[in-house]
């Protein structure tokens, strides 16, 4: 009597099972080298493009070094640049790496839709252009959370940096995000129209923060919290608190143990001003 195993629909489907087998592990090497292929040698041009251009359509346009598919999901560029090639003297903005996550249910109706970006080692620097106090003012080490929302929004969660001797962690909303690449920080302030008199330079209060750190030492590097919400075409309107708690520093106007301050704006009321304070 013939085996069971013998029978012809057994080794037909022992044959099928075999090719089947084959052919999965052909299909899953192919995704691991595609996969390899682009975490090492980045994203295809036509790719680049289109998640460039759905960046561009929200206010980014910056210059990379690299974008490729990140081992752990979603997309990363590499050696980003945010600035003005035509305004040398403009504030720059350098990122080690920019995580893009796309929106899954976009993908699946075949749209490139970004959902958030992460910022890692970040450094933000406004050149100060006097010859008599620091270069640049620079803030350092940042990183940060920013979520795209409806209505041209951005949300900023889990900001964190080091300035002027200190460790922020800053959260926020900034509306009309998209208008940010209409800002032009760099140029000389023009003439008040019909004055010689020039309109305030944006960059003073820069100079100044920048000046009064030189004289400071702390103990130990403060701690500062904020909350911010600004509006990308009004950005000298800007709403802010600050918190700030320091253990102990030496400054020319006295020493101190231990303190805290807090510091709101005061928004400017028109084109020319200068966004100002207030100490608690």
């Amino acid at each position: 009597m013939t085996s069971f195993f013998q029978r012809k629909p057994w080794r037909v489907c022992r044959v099928c099972f075999r090719w089947v087998r084959i052919f999965s592990l052909l299909a899953v090497l192919t995704v691991v080298a595609a996969f390899i292929y682009l975490n090492q040698h980045g994203l295809p041009e036509w790719a680049k493009r289109r998640l460039l251009a759905e960046l561009r359509a929200r206010g980014l346009v910056f210059q990379y070094e690299k974008i490729r598919l990140d081992f752990y999901g979603g997309i990363v560029a590499e050696k980003v640049a945010f600035e003005r090639a035509d305004e040398p003297d403009a504030v720059k903005f350098f990122v080690q790496s920019v995580g893009v996550q796309l929106d899954g249910a976009a993908l699946l109706h075949r749209r490139l839709v970004v959902d958030s970006l992460h910022l890692r080692g970040g450094r933000f620097v406004v050149p100060l252009g006097a010859t008599n106090s620091p270069s640049e003012f620079t803030v350092e080490t940042i990183e940060a959370d920013i979520a795209f929302l409806p209505d041209d929004k951005w949300r900023f969660d889990n900001l964190r940096a080091r300035c002027l001797g200190g460790r922020f962690q800053i959260s926020g909303w900034l509306d009309n995000a998209s208008a940010v690449t209409n800002w032009s920080l760099g140029r000389a302030p023009a003439a008040t129209t019909g004055t010689n008199a020039p309109r305030r330079d944006w960059r003073e209060p820069f100079r100044d923060a920048a000046t009064a750190a030189q004289k400071m030492r702390f103990t130990v590097a403060p701690v500062i919290k904020g909350r911010l919400r600004a509006d990308a075409l009004k950005p000298m309107s800007v709403l802010m608190r600050l918190d700030a708690d320091a253990g102990g520093a030496r400054t020319p106007w006295g020493d101190a143990q231990r303190f805290q301050l807090t510091l709101e704006s005061i928004p400017a009321t028109n084109g020319g001003a200068i966004i100002g304070g207030k100490l608690n």
